[in-house]
């Protein structure tokens, strides 16, 4: 997969931000909690990886997710934390924990720019954006695989591809600012992933390349103007979809949105959601 990409010669800070800004009132209103969502922050055992620990209990990075999922009604507790795992994933397991590793977040932070990039001839990516974007898919991702197993929610296919397609989902429901940072910042991380990643067609999880544009045919089919630029007939050099992928967004889309609806939205509190909805995130 060959990108354009051009660094722009600026300094970055030694430290990242994954806040999700929201106002004091909404941070302090316990119906902004989902009661069902118990949240942990394993310290690692290897110190490696202490910095990151700390940065992620800093920005209350957890703490964010359970405002984020407050209307989502579960059937019982689930735990979701942030662990040392041995390995970049730690597979969920029905009944057990979501586990977010801090060695999959150490590989987001080594692969994002250090600065803002143009990626193709539309397309700015800075490193927030980069980091921001990878993290939230990733939570959203994992958490989603227990929502499944929850909701008892049918999966056809492998079960990695849906819970990318309903984070994927999520991240487009709540304004464009929130899309743009969330869906170019993955997407950044997925093509420096994939430019060097072995594909093993025996591995339940997708071919990192394949995530990228699968998560970039969601985009597009949810809003073709905000993400135009992804069209084989956009104007300029640019990274884009294949004709053939591309004229199918639309309707991949909607059978996303048409599943959501029909599976998880019964569990949703529809006025929590709108509360949610009218949050400042990622600011």
């Amino acid at each position: 997969m060959k990108l354009i990409v051009r660094a722009t010669v600026l300094a970055c800070a030694a430290t990242w931000s994954v806040a999700i800004t929201t106002p004091a009132a909404a941070q302090g209103s316990p119906e902004l909690r989902n009661s069902q969502i118990e949240t942990v922050y394993v310290e690692p055992k290897d110190t490696a990886f202490t910095p990151i620990y700390e940065r992620l209990r800093k920005r209350r990075v957890l703490e964010q997710l359970e405002l984020f999922l407050a209307p989502l009604r579960l059937p019982r507790k689930v735990q979701v934390k942030i662990d040392q795992c041995g390995a970049p994933f730690a597979d969920y397991k029905p009944g057990g924990p979501v586990t977010i590793c801090y060695e999959y977040i150490d590989q987001i932070e080594k692969l994002a720019p250090g600065g803002p990039v143009l990626f193709g001839s539309a397309w700015i990516t800075t490193r927030d954006d980069a980091l921001v974007g990878a993290v939230v898919i990733t939570v959203l991702h994992e958490v989603a695989h227990a929502v499944f197993d929850l909701l008892k929610v049918p999966v056809w296919g492998r079960e990695d591809d849906a819970a990318d397609k309903v984070a994927g989902f999520i991240v487009l429901q709540f304004g464009k600012e929130v899309a743009w940072r969330t869906i170019t910042g993955v997407a950044w991380f997925l093509s420096q992933a994939s430019e060097n990643a072995r594909v093993n067609y025996a591995d339940i999880r997708p071919a990192t390349a394949q995530r990228f544009y699968n998560i970039l045919c969601i985009a597009y089919g949810s809003d073709t103007k905000t993400f135009g630029f992804l069209s084989p007939s956009a104007s300029g050099q640019t990274v884009y979809l294949p004709a053939k992928r591309a004229e199918d967004c639309k309707y991949e889309y909607a059978q996303i949105k048409s599943g959501f609806e029909k599976t998880i939205m019964p569990n949703v509190d529809p006025d929590l959601l709108k509360k949610v909805q009218a949050m400042e995130w990622l600011k």
